[in-house]
């Protein structure tokens, strides 16, 4: 369901090839178990290398014989069992959808177990494959740290490696793991087998042979390729389509290990922009996926929180949270660089966020995972269930960065970031969404430059507008159908100024709708480098990029047309989300001011909004205790007075 949330789980990763027989990690997760714990390759079966017994690195292994398999078998069904007995809840290992690691000259790695296959089918193997290994492969590079080992990224459309794949997910659920890990995900294979299949897409597609010529350059099917990362809609169908070959492959593992098993698949990052124009074509889609699998991973590298003194620099994972609520799925957020403060913080925003989980790196225990699976046991009425309650809807389409629209991407950022810094309620809105009934949840509706809409996307949108919505679009709005033709009338009415029906659409330039600053994090390069990420923060701080500056039209029309923030006296480091369900609504409010080793509180902070219910009770949970709010409701607006807010504050609602 969209915009529906769930109870949110606490997570550890860990990939330390110790983890076997250690008495200090099963006391490190007793003290601050999590729910999940996700290992690495503890497996007897890897996808990498097959049945190997690494020792501290991937170039470094012993291939076991059958009968060193069968006794690591029992070794792992005791670790499992002893992860479980220890407090975590789901335990599950690493796999990975489109690697294989070795040197097929040499016969090492994947090729010593593939010469000697035979020997392995008393665990369920399937029949060895007639095509070496090194046939399943499209592109080869040398593994870091050994030039002699190599890594091959193997075709994810192939039969033999699909079947492979499928066994180690069996074999490892065999061993009591609930589930498992994919980790990649993207492809750029071009071979024989992806042509074809990729021409029988486009044809299912209904793309005519003229068509293919216009759009793609394509004069037979002995033309046709994969588009790379900047070939406009050849891009977005290859996309697609590798999307829909992942897709079919986790419903495929899914399937075969049990549908009520845990599988998480990593997908892109979403910190930055230009970590998502990296991979364009490559079969990163979400929303695909999301018809297979209840999770999915986003990997990123800073923590949330503040980075300047003066608070304007700030990093969350909202983007992330949001876009996984509208599309229907568990969002699995891994940031590298946190500490214990930061992991807290992590941790709640999977609890204001609707759901999913922070990913801890490490198994560390700060002691987050208990304060978080206490307050979610107690309190798990008021974080399930609920409907994200709205104001306005931010449409974000993500086919439009695909095929070479980056301004609609770029301004999505920036438009969330100014709606969350002025406490106004907001969903994210995808393609599915785009239906005049769906749409009517919203008071209001912003659809940045989205270029490419398809005909019955306009009518949508104008029957919204008709019924009494108000539309808010820059740019080129509507200039294009889906498939770079352009528009047919009415879709120009998505870039004027103009009343419809009961509604009104406003049409602007970006540069005139907000205050932007220069300096955004989400507007950087993807940098590894930690201390390398601070310098650029400082810098851009010291030198005032990171003040908002110039005209704050979309305010002035929110106001005209009634929508208001939900927050007054509140700062920007304080975020808020808002949920309903029957007679109660929880209204999440999270603080991202770090300071001199703790959280700067906001203080008195009046929450006002519409009511046309009568309010019995109102309560502030925080993540130790419980207490009740005074509140008044006259004129059908409910004002609610918060004292405080240190790192979290869950207000409960209570109606008649």
């Amino acid at each position: 369901m969209c915009w529906v949330n769930s109870k949110p789980l606490t997570y550890w990763i860990d990939y330390s090839f110790n983890h076997v027989n250690n008495p200090a990690l099963l006391e490190t997760i007793r003290k601050d178990a999590p729910d999940l714990l996700h290992v690495g390759h503890d497996l007897v079966f890897t996808a990498v290398m097959g049945p190997v017994y690494f020792m501290g690195r991937f170039d470094q292994y012993n291939l076991m014989s059958p009968e060193q398999a069968a006794e690591r078998e029992n070794v792992l069904r005791t670790y499992v069992r002893s992860l479980h007995d220890a407090g975590a809840k789901i335990v599950i290992p690493y796999i990975i959808s489109v690697a294989i690691l070795g040197n097929h000259e040499k016969r090492e790695g994947f090729w010593r177990f593939y010469d000697n296959w035979d020997k392995y089918y008393r665990f369920g193997l399937p029949e060895k494959p007639k095509r070496d290994p090194v046939e399943w492969t499209y592109r080869r590079y040398k593994h870091q740290g050994n030039p002699e080992f190599m890594v091959y990224d193997v075709c994810i459309f192939n039969g033999d490696w699909r079947k492979y794949l499928k066994f180690t997910a069996e074999h490892a659920v065999s061993l009591g793991y609930d589930g498992i890990f994919v980790d990649v995900n993207a492809t750029r294979c071009e071979c024989e087998e992806c042509r074809s299949l990729f021409y029988q897409y486009l044809l299912r597609k209904k793309y005519n042979a003229n068509e293919m010529k216009s759009l793609f350059g394509f004069n037979s099917a002995a033309d046709l390729r994969l588009g790379g990362r900047e070939e406009g809609l050849l891009t977005l169908e290859t996309n697609l389509f590798r999307a829909e070959g992942f897709t079919s492959l986790f419903r495929e593992i899914r399937e075969r290990i049990g549908v009520n098993r845990t599988l998480i698949p990593n997908c892109w990052p979403m910190s930055t922009i230009s970590g998502l124009l990296r991979r364009r074509g490559n079969g990163h889609d979400p929303e695909k996926w999301a018809s297979a699998v209840e999770w999915i991973m986003f990997e990123e590298n800073p923590g949330p929180g503040t980075y300047c003194p003066c608070g304007q620099i700030i990093y969350d994972n909202i983007l992330q949270y949001k876009y996984a609520l509208a599309v229907g799925f568990k969002p699995a957020v891994l940031n590298y660089w946190v500490d214990s403060l930061r992991g807290r913080l992590a941790n709640i925003e999977a609890l204001a966020g609707g759901g999913g989980a922070f990913v801890q790196p490490g198994f560390i225990a700060h002691g987050n995972a208990s304060l978080i699976r206490q307050f979610v046991d107690r309190n798990q009425t008021l974080l399930e269930g609920f409907h994200e309650r709205a104001d306005i809807g931010l449409v974000f389409l993500i086919d439009q960065h695909i095929r070479g629209n980056v301004d609609h991407l770029t301004q999505v950022y920036h438009l969330r970031r100014y709606l969350s810094d002025n406490h106004y309620t907001f969903s994210l809105v995808t393609h599915k969404h785009l239906v005049a009934n769906i749409l009517s949840r919203f008071r209001a509706l912003i659809l940045p430059e989205a270029k490419y809409l398809h005909a019955s996307k306009v009518n949508a949108l104008l029957e919204y507008v008709s019924r009494g919505g108000i539309l808010v679009t820059t740019g080129e709005t509507g200039k294009f159908n889906e498939k770079g033709y352009p528009a047919q009338k009415p879709a120009e009415m998505l870039s004027q100024n103009v009343e419809l029906g009961e509604g009104r659409i406003f049409s602007m330039r970006f540069e005139k709708m907000i205050p932007l600053r220069k300096f955004e994090t989400f507007m950087l390069e993807e940098e590894t480098d930690r201390l390398a990420f601070l310098d650029k923060c400082r810098s851009a701080h010291e030198n005032g990029l990171d003040i908002p500056r110039g005209t704050d039209t979309l305010r002035r029309i929110l106001e005209e047309t009634g929508v208001k923030p939900i927050a007054k006296n509140a700062p920007i480091t304080l975020r808020i989300n808002m949920f309903d369900k029957g007679d109660l609504r929880a209204i999440h409010l999270v603080n991202y001011a770090l300071g001199n080793g703790g959280f700067i509180e906001a203080e008195n902070i009046l929450l006002r909004m519409n009511m046309d219910r009568i309010v019995q009770e109102v309560k502030a949970l925080t993540l130790k205790e419980t207490f009740k709010l005074d509140f008044t409701c006259s004129d059908k607006v409910l004002e609610i007075i918060v004292p405080e807010v240190a790192d979290y504050l869950l207000v409960s609602v209570k109606f008649s």
